[in-house]
């Protein structure tokens, strides 16, 4: 031996040049669907099989590789719905992940609950539920439950459409390429048992919100949780499900009313009477 160092292995190369980009750069490659293509179809295969991310309300937890985005790894994925978390998610929080996929933000409710607290992550694929379980047990978050079903407005059985591990996936998405479909489970959110009702409520699952919110009438009217809903094109449906409810809402970054919220923007709803903690997401300007 010559006592010249090992070369660095391509896959933590790459994945140190692209922490090393600025934030900014980071936000606008993020938005763009080439630098998504690209990302996905060249870059991740070079990422190792487990990263720690290095960015956001994340910063320091581990993923799998696997059915993960590029965005997801580096921390830099959903802004919005990460910052209002950090605002309104508190230790012994009970926060429930309606829409999962592989559980990028389950880690971080997860992380803000604590121990102490209870995250109840909502997903009806078999392989991303499963994924949500290793990403838990990887950071031995033992306090994350993982429930493979639908959020609807009954209890039984539906159609899903898929479109491989990609995010987009649900219960309203079709007429668009390369998916397929499953049969899951469905369940109204007010039928569940065995598990406390939540403090907070993320929800982006792909058009089916305002089914996910007619199925949890009783836990609006009753525990009173504050959701963050991303928006799909439903939303003059959901404001009206909401308002009827005794909520508020709020658009993060955007002046909009709600019904005219741009798709995939992030709403933000409380109760009428603590219509106070919506001023903790005002200084949030980054939707997704």
């Amino acid at each position: 031996m010559d006592g010249t160092p090992a070369p660095a292995k391509p896959d933590l190369v790459i994945l140190d040049l692209l922490r090393r980009l600025p934030s900014g750069l980071l936000a606008r490659l993020r938005r763009s669907a080439v630098a998504r293509t690209v990302a996905r179809r060249i870059l991740l295969p070079f990422f190792p099989e487990i990263v720690t991310i290095g960015r956001g309300a994340l910063r320091g937890l581990r993923m799998r590789r696997q059915g993960a985005l590029v965005s997801y790894l580096l921390g830099i994925d959903e802004p919005g719905v990460q910052a209002v978390c950090e605002r309104l998610v508190a230790p012994g929080c009970v926060a429930w992940d309606v829409g999962a996929n592989v559980g990028f933000i389950t880690l971080a409710l997860a992380r803000l609950a604590g121990p102490s607290g209870r995250v109840v992550a909502f997903e009806p694929r078999p392989d991303a539920a499963a994924l949500v379980r290793a990403n838990a047990a990887l950071n031995r978050f033992a306090h994350v439950d993982v429930r493979e079903c639908a959020a609807s407005d009954s209890t039984g059985r539906a159609t899903f459409h898929v479109r491989g591990m990609a995010p987009t996936s649900g219960l309203a998405v079709s007429g668009v390429p390369d998916v397929r479909t499953l049969e899951v489970a469905t369940t109204r959110l007010d039928d569940l048992a065995g598990i406390p009702a939540p403090d907070f409520v993320k929800m982006d699952i792909e058009g089916s919100e305002v089914e996910a919110l007619k199925g949890m009438a009783r836990l609006l009217a009753g525990k009173r949780p504050v959701l963050a809903i991303e928006n799909h094109g439903r939303t003059g449906e959901v404001a009206a499900i909401l308002r009827a409810a005794g909520y508020l809402i709020q658009v993060l970054g955007r002046s909009d009313e709600f019904p005219h919220a741009p798709w995939n923007s992030i709403a933000v709803a409380v109760p009428e009477e603590r219509a106070e903690l919506l001023e903790r997401t005002l200084p949030i300007r980054e939707r997704r």
